[in-house]
């Protein structure tokens, strides 16, 4: 099991069951060419977010998986994954200024300050 999963990565039975077949398909689609989330979708049969759960689990097993605006596809380059990386990458920062965000409003609630503060802007 891969830190940060618990048990498959909260993907489906099927979605596990068609990781080999995600690489297999991914394989065949270079930067040049990528699949669109929706053309995976209707292949196996599942919802975007359980795609995205597989990419992840692949992506934490070292596949060399990139994305961009038109799609996934199968690095073949180091330089390839660049964009990919910097989009977690901003994610991650977005994701780490909302924790920031609710350890502040815990650090309020705990000391009895719960009034709003200012405005929103």
């Amino acid at each position: 099991m891969l830190p940060g999963f618990d048990k498959i990565g909260g993907m489906s039975k099927r979605a596990f069951a068609n990781l080999e077949n995600l690489i297999d398909i991914l394989m065949r689609h270079p930067r040049s060419n990528p699949i669109h989330s929706k053309d995976l979708e209707e292949t196996f049969r599942l919802p975007d977010s359980q795609i995205r759960k597989m990419v992840s689990y692949l992506r934490c097993k070292n596949e060399p998986i990139g994305s961009d605006q038109n799609g996934y596809f199968w690095a073949v380059e180091a330089d390839e994954l660049n964009e990919t990386r910097g989009h977690i990458q901003g994610r991650f920062r977005h994701l780490q200024a909302v924790d920031r965000g609710v350890e502040g409003a815990q650090n309020r609630l705990r000391t009895g300050k719960n009034i709003r503060q200012g405005t929103l802007l």
